[in-house]
């Protein structure tokens, strides 16, 4: 947060939300100085065809949020029962699988 070149680089960038733009889309324009500009859009709304890929991207989504609180191991114990459900049918007993995993000190 301290390096001079990115805070330089970080005053040049303008956030902005678009009430037009449909939830769970984003797009990145960048102005160059010549006036030229690039744009991208993404809609996070849309699956991957992949289903191994978008289980692996969330996994990398929810790592980085658990851990810091729940540690490597009570995130590991929670990304699993959450990604083993399909089959559960006794959510009470899958709701005591998971407060035993996850009640076990951190780290």
């Amino acid at each position: 947060m301290a390096d001079p070149e990115l805070a330089v680089l970080r005053a040049r960038v303008q956030v902005r939300g678009d009430d037009a733009m449909p939830r769970a889309n984003a797009e990145a324009v960048l102005t160059c100085a010549d006036g030229s500009r690039y744009s991208h859009h993404c809609d996070a709304s849309t699956p991957e065809r992949d289903l191994g890929r978008q289980e692996a991207r969330l996994i990398e989504k929810a790592r980085p949020l658990l851990m810091p609180r729940m540690g490597a191991r009570r995130s590991a114990a929670l990304i699993g029962g959450v990604l083993d459900i399909n089959g559960e049918i006794d959510v009470a007993g899958f709701m005591a699988r998971m407060h035993g995993a996850l009640a076990a000190p951190c780290h």
